[in-house]
C-alpha cells in the first residue's frame, strides 16, 4: 500500500467518542469475594499483574499530562490477539477504540462477541450473559487523519475489508510511524454509521469519562441483544448482518 500519511492530510480531531467496555468498578468483582476487605485485597492483585503502561510517547517530552483515569489508560497496556486487531498487528501496541456514535460501538461490540462463538459454538438454545459499560470520552488533537478524506476509494475499502486486516494493520503501522494520534475510519461492520475512531496515544484525550451507561449483553449464536434497564433500551443485532456472501468473514485463525 502506498505512503498515505502526508502533511496535507494531517488535520484537528476533536470531540466525544463512544467506547463499551466490560463492567468496571465493586460490581465487577464482588461476587468473587465475601466482604469489601477481600475485594480491596482482589482488586489490589489485579492492579499489580496487569503489564506496565508503555512509557516511550513521543508526547511525553511536550509537557502534556498523561490521563489517570484506567478506562483510557488500559487498552494501551495489552498487545493484541494471536491475529492481530484491524489496526495492530501481533507484535505492535494495542489502540483506544471507540466510535462517533453508540450504533457503531454497540455493532462492533456485537460481531465480536459473535466471533468468540465461531471457533466455540453455543449448545442449542443456550446463551451468555456479560455485563458491560459504555461511556463517552472527549479527545483534541492536531495531528489526525479522517481516512475517508485521504484515502482513495479502492484503499480505503481495503482498509475496511470486513474479511481481512492486511492492508489495515499495514496502515496502523504507518500512522505510529508518523506520530499520528487518532484516526477516523468507516465501521467495518456497519459503514452506513457514524465513523470509528483509533486513538493511537493517551495523550489525545482531554477529559475524563463521563455518560456512563450500564449493559446486558445476551449473546447467541442467532445475534446479541443489548440491553439497558435504566436508559429501557433494547437493541438487537441479528448474526446475518454481519456475514459477507453468506459466509462468517475471517481474518482466518493461525494455526
Amino acid at each position: 500500500m502506498p505512503c498515505v500519511v502526508r502533511p496535507e492530510h494531517l488535520e484537528p480531531l476533536a470531540g466525544a467518542v463512544f467506547r463499551i467496555t466490560d463492567q468496571q468498578g465493586y460490581q465487577a468483582t464482588e461476587r468473587w469475594t465475601r466482604n469489601l476487605a477481600e475485594q480491596a485485597r482482589l482488586e489490589a492483585l489485579i492492579t499489580r499483574v496487569k503489564p506496565p503502561l508503555p512509557v516511550d510517547w513521543p508526547e511525553a517530552d511536550a509537557g502534556r499530562s498523561l490521563p489517570e483515569h484506567r478506562l483510557l489508560l488500559t487498552p494501551f497496556r495489552y498487545p493484541p490477539l494471536v491475529n492481530g486487531s484491524r489496526f495492530s498487528a501481533a507484535d505492535t501496541r494495542e489502540l483506544f477504540v471507540a466510535a462517533r456514535s453508540l450504533a457503531a460501538v454497540l455493532a462492533e461490540r456485537a460481531f465480536h462477541a459473535l466471533r468468540l462463538l465461531e471457533g466455540s459454538p453455543l449448545p442449542a438454545g443456550r446463551c451468555i450473559h456479560r455485563q458491560q459499560t459504555s461511556f463517552s470520552v472527549q479527545i483534541h488533537t492536531e495531528r489526525g487523519l479522517r481516512l475517508r478524506h485521504c484515502l482513495d476509494e479502492r484503499t480505503l475499502a481495503a482498509v475496511v475489508d470486513p474479511c481481512s486486516y492486511a492492508a489495515s494493520q499495514a496502515l496502523g503501522r504507518e500512522m505510529r510511524q508518523h506520530g499520528i494520534q487518532a484516526f477516523e475510519v468507516p465501521s467495518a461492520r456497519v459503514p452506513q454509521e457514524a465513523p470509528c475512531v483509533g486513538v493511537l496515544t493517551p495523550y489525545a484525550f482531554v477529559s475524563t469519562p463521563f455518560d456512563f451507561q450500564d449493559w446486558t449483553l445476551e449473546v447467541r449464536a442467532d445475534g446479541v441483544t443489548f440491553a439497558s434497564f435504566g436508559q429501557s433500551q433494547v437493541v438487537s443485532l441479528p448474526r446475518e448482518q454481519f456475514l459477507v456472501a453468506g459466509r462468517w468473514p475471517g481474518p482466518e485463525p493461525k494455526a
